[in-house]
């Protein structure tokens, strides 16, 4: 609890750092919309109906550290870190509906736990605060002088994510034997809570004119539970449900130069 604390308060801090430029530093704003999909406990993970269905829609805003540049955009003396990374702080909010697909729910199927997973459905929201940094493997001042060309850029960052499941069946309340398959009783919850991820990627980023840029870019991202979509059965009783929550993101993106 210690731990999380701490983070969340450095997460806020340097987030608020960023919105009043402490740092000195050129300010790049703007906003995202993607889609993503979940990789949860709704259906087998090695079944790609599972993932592919499970689509939701993502939204945020973010605010950019361009060490490049000082403030008033003249050329900073950080050298070869300030000329291939920027520091990004963002803000986005993620929903999904869930759903189990895949050979268990077939409909060919009709035992008691088939027609149990048919009948299960759920949603989840996530609010999501994150610190990412960002590799230009060409150099920056160079594309932000330059108008019509496409630079790459990989990224790896730390999330605070708060999120709120929601699982429910047509068949009556959840965590019943009515309702619920043996393997997933106890492990359905409804509870709000907190956790943290870590996420990796890259994009593509274009240089519209001389204040904006467009982005395209995809992330993975690991959370640290296992109880985003809010189903979680027993790990050691059912191994193949081991593995925390994760999800793959593809964002389009707006960039505006801020002098």
């Amino acid at each position: 609890m210690k731990l999380r604390f701490i983070v969340t308060l450095i997460l806020l801090n340097l987030t608020s750092y960023f919105s009043f430029g402490q740092f000195g530093y050129a300010a790049e704003y703007g906003f995202f919309v993607g889609g993503f999909s979940l990789q949860s406990d709704y259906g087998a993970r090695e079944e790609f109906s599972s993932s592919y269905a499970n689509m939701g829609y993502t939204i945020g805003g973010f605010y950019y550290l361009n060490f490049a540049y000082s403030s008033n955009y003249n050329y900073s003396s950080s050298g070869y870190f300030g000329d291939h990374f920027k520091l990004r702080a963002e803000l986005s909010f993620s929903k999904t509906d869930l759903q189990h697909y895949g050979k268990y729910v077939d409909g060919s199927k009709n035992s008691v736990m088939a027609r149990q997973l048919r009948a299960m459905h759920g949603t989840t929201s996530i609010a999501d605060l994150g610190l990412q940094l960002e590799y230009f493997p060409t150099s920056i001042r160079d594309f932000t002088s330059s108008i019509g060309v496409l630079r790459p850029y990989f990224t790896g960052g730390i999330h605070g994510d708060y999120y709120i499941p929601k699982v429910e069946s047509d068949l009556g309340n959840i965590n019943t034997p009515l309702t619920t398959p043996e393997k997933y009783f106890g492990g359905l919850s409804n509870a709000t809570n907190f956790t943290y991820s870590l996420s990796f990627g890259g994009g593509l980023r274009y240089r519209l004119n001389e204040a904006i840029d467009l982005f395209l870019d995809a992330r993975y991202q690991y959370f640290f539970t296992d109880w985003i979509d809010g189903v979680s059965p027993n790990s050691i009783l059912y191994p193949e449900n081991k593995s925390n929550d994760t999800l793959v993101l593809l964002n389009f993106g707006y960039v505006y130069y801020f002098e």
